[in-house]
């Protein structure tokens, strides 16, 4: 085998390598996103990614809601029972 060829050799042996390092990593990942799929359908019943994104924008829109609520239901204690917002120190 000639010189040239060798490093041909070499780098398709090389290259294969890669190749099999990447079969393994896409492998690990699907993995990884099977879990995650399950894990999205068993705690949040949310069958795709989609399903789980519209859930976490209804879920903002909710916090928010209570947010403001609480603000409001603070300001209305604070506006009719003064006396226990004030430091007795």
């Amino acid at each position: 085998m000639s010189q040239q060829e060798e490093n041909h050799y070499e780098k398709l042996i090389a290259a294969k390598a890669k190749v099999e390092k990447a079969q393994t990593k896409v492998s690990e990942l699907k993995g990884q996103e099977t879990a995650l799929l399950e894990r999205l359908q068993n705690e949040f019943k949310c069958k795709t990614v989609k399903e789980a994104e519209d859930l976490v924008t209804k879920l903002d829109a909710a916090i928010g809601k209570m947010e403001k609520e609480i603000k409001t239901s603070m300001e209305t204690l604070e506006a009719n029972y003064p006396t226990l917002f004030e430091d007795t120190i």
